[in-house]
């Protein structure tokens, strides 16, 4: 089966949404949030996967082994998860007015 096959197309669908908002949208904490949120979603879609493969190819688990793009896909909806959120709690650039410089 090939991994654009069925939810395939959903997780490259919204990898290429979180691409074009990481190039093209100012990142502000609003696409950081949706960036996150977008990755988490395709985890799910991708472990949703990994966890029915034997049933639903009726073979049973000898006969079927995930591939390399699934597990490319939850790491890489990790990644994004992560960075965002990193990205999303980290410093914005805008100064702090109760600061004090030294």
């Amino acid at each position: 089966m090939s991994g654009l096959d069925g939810d395939g197309v959903i997780t490259l669908f919204l990898g290429v949404i979180v691409a074009v908002v990481a190039l093209v949208v100012n990142w502000n904490r609003l696409a950081k949030g949706g960036s996150a949120a977008i990755g988490g979603i395709s985890v799910v879609i991708a472990f949703n996967a990994y966890s029915n493969l034997t049933n639903a190819s009726g073979f049973g688990a000898s006969l079927v082994s995930p591939g390399y793009g699934l597990y490319l896909t939850i790491i890489g909806g990790l990644v994004v998860v992560v960075g965002a959120l990193l990205g999303y709690t980290s410093f914005d650039g805008e100064p702090d007015a109760n600061a004090t410089v030294q």
